[in-house]
């Protein structure tokens, strides 16, 4: 069959495949395929165009628009306004120079001039691009090759779909362009402020007709935001075609950027633009500027000149140095913004990262009827309750009105029957089985049994009772498959410093995050009424710890956990897992936390070392089968781990212990919270090989070596390298005979005892090493032999240092920032080698540079967060954990 016979929907499928020349030619090779195809697949390639806000770029736009034709097809604009920070490459540059000064090397020290000479370069290249685009920006040129460029678009009766705004930062190789979120050292606000100017001054004074306008508002623009007060300086008085036709608007704000010292009565907020130049002001001073209705006059005005508009989306970023009261402030301004302006055509909006009342947000839904889609995000209430808002949303207060069919349930497909059994409370479900015989029939697992696959339990006399009676008595409880153990650990010492100092020093669920990533640690005075619930909380913690004190030594702990095992082995039952889990009570005894958000270590550990006594003690009065041991090696417990020497209090003797059925075992150990060098002799690991020598039957380890303090590690260097021989060594005797999968996490070993541990297992199928510090040796014999020499199918390699930090090279280094744009610009750092006839070697190179941006800031973190030790309970880990796997610690 000839190209010409084919239908039209081949053709333009055929011919998207193609780039724009080969398209032109193949329309010119055939009048009846010209004919046949004219849209999808060649006027699509003038729809969108990106461009920079540079002057060549806006130049050659305004020329190319001012023609006509084809560029007139255009409905997608994107503009970018690049960033220059050749600061930062330049601190790169001196540290070069310094580092060369001190080499004597010749070789090495002309191969570093030539690095030099390169960098020396690129700042050259950036500084020049960098007085180019002020001077640009002086002349006024960017507003006058913009606008000349709408206005040619106007007169050619274009209407854009959209325009986006973006900010990209240069601060290497000058062709490279970063993410905000990338972009360590500058402040991307200004850059993103003056672009919204731009296109704001563009659009009212051209009429050409555009939908929908993006600032900044993308995943991909994270932290690039528009402080709301520059908005008022904004000329919105005429209403252009722009404003008239607008249908979208998406816009992400920040607070007025209070850049002073916070100095009132010991409230101190820190934030990454603070100028120490400035003087310090009176708090309330600084609040009341914050709440001044002038901040929001440009966000009104900007409102009234879209009359059209039917979406409207909101983000809101912390700027600069503030308290919860100020950042509340700020976002019921804006709020009342769009409260002030009647949007009769509104029927969608997206608030993100906003705080307010109740009042205020029910004010601006029933202010705004005609909407039918409201999304919350990163939400708060401050003032009331969330529920109103969504009953109010949901039409109980005949809200929004939506057009709806009849169904019955009988009627509806087994999937759409099994989420919504999954949205109702237990008894809901119970009670609609026992309506209808036939919807009986159709729940039977997924929606009514799955309920009980999964179970927590805390380990209080309360908890392990009921446990214990659930499963002797069997029923529905006998459907358990996977089991939390969680200790409780009421840290009182927290709670009871805040009372003292009378302020909040600890983190919440509000609190925020400052631009690069860290929490900001924010104290906030506490008041009369605060204090006294705050006591009363107190007194309720101490008293349930008092209690669970009470509990653990009466030893009745395991005598109740072994017969719920006891009570699972009678009825024939086998669980999949059991994990071990920590939890914190740190504002009062019924709002659990997890241990990385914990300011003292010692408590953690030492219910970590208990809970693990109890279950294995527990585990050896049994013989039920049980899949998988999870030890505080989760993502829940990062902060978390187990020391080592609290295997020596268990006994590993009985043959017919629960353990020899594991097939999955997965630990966190660290060495003793006291432990000294000294101490770390063979015996002090004879408890560890016990455990190994009882899974016996073991096919997926996963170990995971936790550093509990630096400083012990700094005064006594022997200290981590005693701890990895004792753990390499037991490892090294275990006979574990059927182990296919070992995973390796955060240790400190040299070449010979990591080569060691892969050579005694010949059973092994795949192999993962992740933080893994090479003291001595390099890596590549270790890679090669795993690579040539053993059975290994799969590698998986992740943040492995020797010197340096260890960048993979295709084809199996993996690229993380194209499923995740936040990671641009750091890649390499994952491997995933497979075996097969082209697989070759693992071949990597070394950066034994510092950090570099954002991106590499939060990752470095999240190893510290992971493998310790981690500061005073903070992380700048924001992307480690979703904000329920933070606050919600229980199932």
């Amino acid at each position: 069959m000839g190209l010409e016979e084919l239908p039209p929907e081949l053709i333009e499928r055929i011919a998207l495949l193609l780039p724009l020349p080969d398209i032109c030619s193949f329309r010119l090779s055939s009048r009846n395929m010209e004919a046949g195809g004219t849209h999808s697949h060649f006027k699509t390639h003038f729809y969108e165009k990106r461009i920079k806000v540079t002057e060549p770029e806006l130049r050659k736009f305004a020329e190319t628009v001012a023609a006509g034709g084809l560029p007139c097809l255009l409905r997608h604009v994107t503009l970018v306004a690049p960033l220059y920070d050749p600061e930062y490459l330049q601190c790169d540059a001196d540290d070069k120079a310094m580092e060369i000064a001190g080499l004597n090397a010749v070789n090495v020290e002309d191969v570093q001039d030539a690095q030099l000479d390169c960098m020396l370069a690129e700042i050259k290249g950036l500084e020049d691009d960098q007085a180019a685009q002020l001077e640009m920006r002086d002349r006024g040129l960017d507003f006058a090759l913009l606008g000349e460029a709408f206005g040619s678009l106007a007169r050619h009766e274009v209407t854009l779909h959209s325009v986006t705004t973006e900010v990209k930062v240069h601060k290497g190789d000058v062709s490279r362009a970063r993410h905000p979120l990338d972009q360590a050292c500058k402040p991307t606000f200004p850059t993103a402020a003056y672009l919204s100017r731009l296109i704001f001054r563009v659009l009212g004074s051209h009429e050409v007709p555009i939908r929908a306008l993006h600032l900044f508002n993308t995943e991909a623009m994270q932290d690039c935001c528009v402080p709301v007060d520059w908005l008022k300086d904004v000329d919105f008085s005429r209403s252009s075609t722009a404003w008239q036709t607008l249908s979208s608007l998406s816009l992400s704000l920040s607070n007025k950027l209070i850049n002073r010292y916070v100095g009132a009565e010991g409230v101190l907020g820190h934030g990454w633009l603070l100028d120490h130049r400035l003087p310090t002001r009176p708090y309330e001073e600084l609040l009341a500027e914050s709440k001044d209705s002038k901040n929001f006059t440009g966000l009104v005005r900007l409102l009234e000149c879209c009359e059209s508009l039917t979406s409207l989306e909101l983000s809101r970023v912390s700027l600069g140095v503030t308290t919860n009261a100020i950042s509340h402030a700020q976002d019921a301004g804006i709020l009342h913004a769009v409260d002030q302006v009647k949007l009769s055509n509104l029927t969608s909006l997206k608030l993100q990262g906003f705080h307010t009342a109740q009042d205020q947000m029910l004010g601006l839904l029933r202010r705004h009827r005609s909407l039918q889609h409201l999304s919350l995000r990163d939400f708060g209430i401050l003032q009331g309750q969330l529920q109103p808002i969504l009953d109010y949303s949901t039409h109980l207060a005949g809200a929004f009105p939506l057009t709806t069919s009849a169904m019955s349930l009988q009627e509806l497909p087994q999937e759409i029957f099994d989420e919504i059994l999954q949205l109702l409370p237990l008894h809901d479900t119970c009670s609609l089985r026992l309506v209808n015989r036939a919807l009986a029939f159709v729940a039977t697992d997924t929606d009514f049994k799955a309920r009980f696959r999964a179970k927590t339990v805390e380990m209080n006399e309360t908890g392990l009772r009921r446990f214990a009676k659930a499963m002797k008595c069997g029923g529905l409880s006998l459907l358990l498959r996977d089991l939390t153990l969680a200790a409780q650990v009421y840290d009182i010492n927290t709670i009871s410093d805040e009372i003292d100092d009378k302020q909040i020093s600890s983190f919440g669920p509000d609190t925020p995050y400052a631009s690069d990533g860290t929490l900001q640690h924010v104290i906030q005075p506490l008041g009369p009424e605060e204090l006294k619930k705050m006591e009363a909380d107190m007194e309720e913690m101490d008293k349930q710890d008092e209690e669970l004190q009470k509990f653990q030594e009466s030893k009745m702990d395991v005598f109740l956990l072994g017969a719920a095992f006891s009570g699972l082995d009678k009825h024939g039952i086998a669980l999949d897992s059991i994990r071990a889990e920590v939890i914190l009570y740190q504002q009062d005894s019924s709002t659990p936390v997890l241990p990385l958000w914990g300011f003292d270590d010692q408590p953690t550990w030492a219910a970590a070392n208990y809970l693990t006594q109890v279950i294995l003690n527990s585990l050896n009065l049994s013989d039920f089968h049980v899949e998988k041991l999870d030890l505080f090696n989760s993502d829940r417990m990062v902060g978390c781990s187990l020391a080592i020497d609290a295997l020596s209090k268990v006994k590993f003797s009985n043959s017919l212990s629960a353990l020899r059925n594991l097939k999955c075992l997965s630990l966190s150990i660290s060495e003793g919270y006291d432990a000294t060098a000294e101490e770390l002799d063979p015996a002090y690991f004879e408890g560890f090989a016990g455990l190994l020598r009882g899974c016996s039957n073991l096919t997926h380890l996963d170990l995971a070596d936790y550093r509990l303090a630096m400083y012990k590690h700094e005064d006594n260097p022997e200290l981590y390298l005693l701890q990895s021989r004792g753990i390499v060594q037991a490892l090294n005797e275990a006979q574990l005979p059927k182990l296919q999968t070992l995973k390796l996490q955060g240790f400190h070993l040299n070449e010979e005892q990591l080569l060691s541990i892969i050579q005694a297992r010949h059973t092994l199928h795949q192999l993962s090493l992740r933080a893994i510090h090479l003291q001595g040796g390099r890596f590549q014999p270790i890679l090669d032999y795993c690579t040539q020499d053993t059975k290994l199918k799969d590698i998986l390699l992740d943040s492995l240092f020797n010197q340096g930090k260890l960048q993979f090279s295709p084809p199996w280094a993996i690229d993380e920032s194209i499923e995740n744009p936040t990671y641009d610009g750091y890649v390499d750092l994952k491997a995933h080698w497979r075996r097969g006839p082209d697989a070759g070697k693992i071949e990597y190179t070394i950066y034994g540079g510092g950090i570099r941006n954002v991106t590499e800031l939060n990752w470095e973190q999240n190893i510290e967060n992971w493998y310790g030790p981690h500061p005073d309970g903070q992380s700048r880990a924001r992307h480690l954990l979703r904000p329920e796997e933070i606050w919600r610690a229980l199932i």
